[in-house]
């Protein structure tokens, strides 16, 4: 089922499987809206459930989570 998958995705997407894999989810959000030329949207019952990694405006790197984490437990 992975090939199947991987093979559906690249034919939805556009994209190849490895580039899909490579570039982080805020990157290839930027594409996908400079392609589209509208902002791109997440809407959510649940908008405060854990710490999580999306934030309202974009997607953040695991690296800015830990940075906020860090910062907020620090205080």
């Amino acid at each position: 089922m992975g090939k199947r998958l991987d093979v559906a995705l690249e034919r939805i997407t556009g994209v190849p499987i490895s580039e899909l894999r490579e570039l982080p989810l805020s990157e290839r959000r930027a594409r996908v809206e400079e392609t589209a030329g509208q902002p791109t949207e997440f809407p959510s019952l649940y908008p405060a459930i854990g710490r999580g990694n999306v934030i309202r405006d974009r997607a953040i790197t695991h690296e800015e989570i830990i940075h906020r984490f860090d910062t907020a437990f620090r205080k």
